[in-house]
């Protein structure tokens, strides 16, 4: 089975831009070149922009965000910046928001901003929401949206060294309207207040399914490794032991069909519907795809647990079910453990704690 993706991970090592990007205005094609630097998608200014900000930048280089979750994660090197520029990757509407490089003189910081209304008959005037100095050349910034059960919020994230994140800003409450275009876009965009010339140039492009640094692959098309079905009796999977030697990748993802669990025998139920004590104990990260029922005790579940597709998720009874919850919001230990039970129909269901 082929499957045509509408979003697809970019590394900029062609002569031709894929099908799948997207202009927000027609582009002035002298302004934009994947040859000026082989490699490198290099984005130049040609013309200055008012309060406004990214609503009114031209060359801005789009593909669609998706659910339940998405995320996009560029590097960028941006010692052709002049004054006044700014550049970066944006979750693109009417109210947006985006992480990049400002150019103030010969000062550089990395800036988080957003739109500051969603109001149609108002102006959209951009707010510096934070800023961090930065005394490098190459830098990386990762947008993530998450549209499960209508939560509507994409997250920003800037790297020095393109491994270790940290958030920036506030989190935008996506709005939909349509001054624009239908949905949200991550786009790519350099544009200047001050003065044209400026440029900057985009290492890749890498597009991932969760809030992860592992990319789909790049190209128009993937075929699954394997093929998905529906089992019609649960069946208890058993795997390795994650041990807590390993360091955890903010939000890595599994494939779906990709058994990834620890051992764990008992599927009873207890108080309040939490797991009865069982003698497998495993430490975070660790994730679970796969039909069947499970129950594990675990001493740290990480900074989060993220559940969809499944039948059901409790924790310590609650149910978890398709949900992102983060660490502040965990019910309490028992015992000094959380018990978890998972139950699962479908190959594709999946729980993660990272």
């Amino acid at each position: 089975v082929s499957v045509t993706n509408l979003v697809v991970s970019d590394e900029f090592g062609g002569s031709t831009l894929g099908k799948t990007w997207q202009w927000n205005h027609n582009p002035n094609n002298s302004l934009w070149s994947l040859g000026a630097r082989p490699g490198f998608m290099r984005l130049t200014t040609g013309t200055l922009t008012n309060s406004t900000g990214i609503l009114q930048a031209k060359n801005t280089l789009t593909q669609r965000t998706y659910g339940p979750e998405s995320s996009a994660n560029v590097a960028v090197e941006v010692g052709g910046m002049k004054d006044g520029d700014y550049a970066g990757l944006t979750a693109f509407q009417y109210y947006y928001g985006f992480v990049g490089v400002k150019m103030s003189g010969t000062t550089k910081t990395i800036v988080m901003v957003r739109g500051s209304t969603n109001d149609v008959n108002a102006a959209s005037t951009p707010v510096e929401v934070a800023s961090v100095p930065l005394n490098q050349t190459r830098v990386y910034f990762k947008v993530y949206t998450d549209y499960r059960n209508n939560t509507d919020k994409a997250y920003f994230y800037y790297s020095l060294d393109g491994s270790t994140w940290t958030a920036i800003g506030s989190t935008l409450q996506m709005a939909y309207t349509l001054p624009h275009f239908m949905g949200y876009r991550f786009g790519l965009f350099n544009y200047s207040t001050k003065s044209t010339g400026g440029y900057v140039d985009f290492d890749y492009f890498r597009v991932a399914s969760t809030n992860s640094l592992t990319p789909v692959p790049s190209g128009p098309t993937n075929t699954p490794s394997k093929t998905l079905t529906r089992t019609t009796t649960p069946t208890v999977v058993t795997g390795p032991t994650l041990t807590p030697t390993r360091t955890p990748t903010l939000g890595a993802s599994n494939t779906p069909g990709t058994v990834v669990t620890p051992t764990a025998t008992s599927t009873t139920s207890g108080s309040g519907g939490a797991c009865s004590p069982v003698s497998a104990t495993i430490t975070a990260p660790f994730s679970y795809d796969g039909a069947g029922t499970l129950c594990w005790q675990s001493t740290n579940l990480g900074t989060y647990i993220n559940s969809w597709n499944t039948n059901s998720v409790t924790l310590n009874g609650v149910n978890v079910t398709n949900l992102y919850v983060a660490a502040g919001s965990y019910p309490a230990k028992v015992g000094g453990y959380w018990y978890v039970k998972y139950t699962s129909s479908v190959a594709w269901g999946h729980f993660e704690a990272k």
